[in-house]
């Protein structure tokens, strides 16, 4: 019986009812018509499921510690051991309160099997308690001793090293300077009146005349006392005005410091807050002769999953001291329908109501195997320089890129573009389909891109030709006019390349789909076809042109 052939009672026939679904599906994706489905065989049962969910309650507390007071909406204990008790004493009443609550919970939503153990259901907080204590570093006073002075408020001058002074600088510690008077030399010049005779007019006449004598200021050594250290050879430090210490520089010579442990609070708290966690699990068995229903059924994720497949279910619940467990069973519909496709034939099931496929059978690969094998018998068995492209392989090409699933696979090329088609379309090409078809496909694009490329926009790569009337015409002109003429052809060449692979692409769209879809050039993008013409032409036209450039000014300088 076909898919075509549903009447209003065979639509109440549930196997029917899935070969429709399966065919709605399918029949978009490939050339093929419903017709060539047909439903050979059929089964209809309900698979028992059982759902365990698993709500587990655990308490624990929530500790915080910090400086200065309590926090906000704390509540204060005395001491630490009242926080202790008090918390335990939370935790007790908690625990003992649980399985009462458990069980009315159980009573009250068991049978409710898409309600979920909350916090509030089992636990009902508590307030946060919390203590003071004194700091223990600084016993309360938010103060310790300064480290850096050992709580002496001072520390040795660093100008002076501890000495209170430092070496004269104007005597170079020395205690003697240059005398200013005779600038260091022991003596200093005087100019006496001396009558001196001058025999040419035999008269006597007067001048000064200079006389070394030994330096007042020094007594004839060149040096006297340090004006500045007074020959002491030292001056009181300035920074500590010889003292030989300064105040502490951390603790500005108070001798203690903030302390580190409280930052100066004097005591520090402690919290305890007692919560409440509820964990969940689920698991699911089925008990299914099928090993393929089994594991569509044992892989359901989730109490929302198995109640949309179910027909109808019942739900109990057994509370624990901490651990609820509710127990569904549901009836979840199950319609499995031998699918024949020509000689073959393949399994499609259907869960639930509605009818959930999870898997396809790989219908689309038996549908799809004979224009594969016609694809894959016309093309050339073994390589040439010219890509041969006959008839056979045009009009076979032709008719696997009328099937949507094969252009998802020719435009999905590599091996993460195939897991992505395979995994879309739910089970419906095999693994095997999908690698030969991905081969077929490319290596058939390939030989008629080439093919068309070859057929005549290839003429177009003659554009470098240009370059000899351009070389000629600029011959005398600068170089930075000569290399924009070259760059020029180039840009003018790669637009030709552009143009060649555009009226290979139509040709293409001619050929192998006048309708338009599916889109020829998006293909031969995806496959790297037209990258690898651009890069090939780009390569040619900078040598071609380069060449030409040369040549002509070799032969025509």
């Amino acid at each position: 019986m076909s898919a075509g052939s549903d009447t209003a009672e065979n639509v109440i026939d549930p196997s029917l009812r899935l070969l429709s679904r399966v065919a709605d599906y399918v029949e978009p994706l490939t050339r093929f018509d419903r017709g060539h489905l047909s439903l050979e065989g059929s089964q209809h049962r309900k698979i028992e499921v059982t759902a365990r969910q698993h709500f587990r309650v655990t308490f624990d507390f929530i500790r915080s510690e910090g400086n200065g007071d309590l926090p906000a909406g704390v509540v204060a204990m005395a001491t630490s051991e009242a926080l202790a008790a008090d918390t335990e004493a939370q935790l007790a009443a908690a625990r003992t309160s649980l399985p009462e609550r458990l069980a009315a919970w159980a009573t009250a939503h068991g049978e409710d099997s898409t309600r979920r153990l909350s916090v509030t259901d089992c636990f009902t907080a508590t307030p946060e308690l919390g203590v003071i204590e004194d700091c223990t570093t600084c016993k309360g006073s938010g103060k310790t001793a300064c480290s850096a002075c050992r709580a002496t408020g001072v520390q040795e001058c660093p100008a002076c090293g501890g000495r209170g002074s430092r070496p004269c600088t104007v005597c170079e510690a020395t205690g003697k300077e240059r005398c200013r008077r005779c600038y260091g030399q022991g003596y200093e010049i005087v100019h006496k009146q001396e009558t001196v005779w001058d025999a040419t007019t035999n008269t006597g006449r007067t001048q000064n005349v200079p006389h070394k004598q030994t330096c007042g200021g020094c007594g004839g050594s060149g040096s006297v006392i340090c004006g500045r250290c007074g020959g002491s050879r030292e001056l009181a430090c300035s920074r500590c005005s010889g003292q030989r210490t300064i105040p502490c520089a951390v603790c500005n010579g108070a001798a203690t410091q903030i302390c580190a442990a409280c930052e100066g609070a004097g005591h520090r708290y402690r919290t305890r807050r007692l919560v409440c966690t509820v964990k969940d699990s689920f698991e699911v068995s089925a008990t299914s002769p099928d090993a393929d229903i089994a594991k569509v059924l044992n892989g359901l994720e989730g109490m929302g999953e198995v109640l949309s497949y179910a027909e109808d279910h019942r739900s109990t619940a057994e509370a624990g001291a901490s651990v609820t467990e509710r127990q569904t069973i549901a009836s979840i519909p199950v319609t499995s329908i031998l699918v024949a496709i020509g000689a073959k034939q393949t399994l499609v099931h259907g869960f639930g109501p509605q009818q959930d496929i999870r898997d396809f059978g790989d219908i689309a690969s038996l549908l799809l195997a004979e224009d594969l094998d016609v694809l894959e018998a016309a093309l050339p068995s073994e390589r040439s320089l010219l890509p041969a492209v006959t008839p056979n392989l045009t009009a076979a090409l032709a008719s696997t890129l009328a099937s949507e699933a094969n252009v998802a696979i020719a435009e999905n090329p590599g091996k993460k573009g195939l897991v992505a088609v395979q995994r879309d379309f739910q089970g419906l090409l095999s693994e095997d389909h999908l690698q030969r078809t991905a081969a077929s496909i490319r290596k058939a694009v390939g030989l008629t891109y080439w093919s068309s490329i070859l057929r005549g926009p290839v003429a177009l790569l003659a554009m470098p030709l240009l370059q000899i009337p351009v070389e000629l015409l600029l011959r005398d002109r600068d170089m930075v006019a000569r290399l924009s003429g070259t760059a020029g052809v180039m840009l003018i060449a790669f637009g030709g390349a552009i143009l060649a692979h555009m009226l290979a692409v139509r040709s293409l769209q001619t050929r192998l789909a006048p309708g338009g879809t599916p889109k020829l050039s998006g293909i031969v993008a995806r496959q790297g076809h037209l990258r690898n013409w651009l890069v090939g032409a780009g390569v040619f036209i900078v040598l071609a042109t380069t060449a030409l450039a040369g040549l002509t000014n070799l032969l025509a300088p």
